[in-house]
């Protein structure tokens, strides 16, 4: 379950976003990912009609492993499900191009530039050093 608030004010915009994922069980080997919270904020600038550019401040918490698989018994890091969740801050930097007219009218390709600013992991595990995403959309 999440909930999404937006707004805007001539070219400026903003938002906050709460999500989560729940796991409501365990699986057949009698574990489970623990619950994972989402809970991200953003602003935006709107330059001119094709291009925006944007600031997202993301902070996410995941549970530790609820269980174990008795079949995993080698003696490494990932077999322990204490080595799984924690929490982490990511701050993104991203803008939006779309296309107003001709062959270009609809297309929508966003792209995003993360860093962490926070990170503790439970148990040993590997950190994030940086992300990029870019998407493509197609509107009609």
């Amino acid at each position: 379950p999440g909930l999404t608030y937006t707004g805007h004010q001539d070219s400026f915009g903003w938002g906050a976003q709460f999500a989560s994922t729940l796991f409501l069980g365990r699986n057949s080997n009698d574990w489970a990912f623990g619950n994972k919270y989402d809970l991200t904020a953003w602003g935006s600038y709107l330059w001119a009609d094709w291009i925006s550019t944007s600031l997202r401040i993301t902070g996410t918490t995941q549970g530790k492993v609820r269980g174990q698989d008795d079949q995993i018994t080698a003696p490494v890091t990932t077999a322990d499900p204490d080595n799984y969740g924690g929490q982490k801050i990511f701050l993104g930097l991203g803008a939006n191009l779309v296309g107003q007219e001709g062959l270009l009218r609809g297309h929508r390709l966003g792209i995003e530039f993360g860093l962490p600013i926070y990170q503790n992991l439970n148990g040993p595990q590997l950190k994030s050093d940086w992300g990029f995403m870019i998407g493509y959309q197609y509107a009609f």
